[in-house]
């Protein structure tokens, strides 16, 4: 899904009109999110661990079946007026292009950088409002759907931005900042503070979806290959989406416990921040 769609939409739409159509397409993974997050508790009460489970099996299905019938591909790249797309195949050599790009595996880090944060995050906050607030599971899964939601919300915004201030750069970086102080003020604010605090961290994080998924075939200059940009773009997002809950999960487990853990986000922020403005991009 994340290789395909992308280079469907750079088929589609010219450079300068990309940002609003990748950042309503973004709307799959929070839209997702949020529906399981809500769902699953009266799954687990009704039918187990199994129901859960059967009701992937149920979108994935209808995913396939929505994409079989009603998902066109144009007649050729070029249509798209004023790319310099051609209608020839990439070749082996376009791969190795792609794969020396230095620019493009640094958005893979950005992008590596978010999810490291962002599913860690969501992943662990449930137990941590359970295990030190006292907060039942079944509301703080109803939490983290607010923010997802929120999420939803700023995608397509952060598109119409994008487009409107003609920066990818400045989407990218500049929520990856504000996230820092967001991240370190989990550990001091109250019961009732958590709900404002969820609402900020999950607009800002609809920011940079969008801009990492609309600078990335921009990097490459060629519609062609976007497919092969986003798939480095896919690794730099399932390394962090592994590496993320795996490492917060090890630090509170061990001698770091909560605190330690919260911290650790802050500088993976700063990381992306710094790796994304060394983007040679608009």
């Amino acid at each position: 899904m994340t290789v395909v769609a992308p280079a469907l939409i750079a088929m589609w739409f010219a450079a300068d009109k990309r940002g609003a159509p990748m950042g309503i397409w973004a709307l799959w993974v929070p839209l997702g999110s949020t529906i399981m997050f809500l769902a699953a508790p009266p799954l687990v009460t009704y039918w187990n661990w199994q129901g859960v489970w059967w009701l992937g099996c149920f979108f994935a299905m209808a995913a396939w079946l929505l994409y079989y019938f009603f998902i066109k591909t144009p007649p050729r790249p070029s249509h798209v007026a004023g790319h310099s797309s051609s209608p020839e195949r990439p070749t082996s050599s376009d791969l190795r292009r792609v794969l020396r790009h230095g620019d493009l595996w640094l958005m893979s880090f950005v992008f590596c950088c978010f999810n490291y944060v962002f599913i860690a995050f969501i992943t662990w906050t449930p137990t941590f409002l359970n295990a030190l607030h006292g907060i039942s599971l079944a509301r703080a899964s109803l939490l983290i759907a607010i923010l997802t939601i929120l999420t939803m919300v700023s995608l397509p915004i952060s598109g119409w931005v994008s487009d409107r201030t003609g920066s990818r750069k400045l989407v990218c970086v500049v929520p990856m900042i504000l996230l820092m102080p967001l991240f370190g003020a989990v550990l001091y604010v109250s019961k009732g503070g958590f709900l404002p605090l969820v609402i900020c961290t999950g607009f800002v994080s609809g920011f940079v979806p969008t801009g990492v998924f609309s600078a990335s075939v921009e990097i490459v200059k060629d519609e062609r290959l976007a497919g092969m940009a986003m798939a480095v773009i896919l690794i730099g997002q399932n390394t962090g989406m592994l590496l993320g809950p795996l490492s917060f999960g090890w630090i509170v487990g061990g001698a770091g416990g909560w605190q330690t853990a919260f911290w650790m986000l802050v500088p993976v922020c700063a990381f992306g921040a710094i790796a994304g403005w060394m983007i040679k991009i608009r």
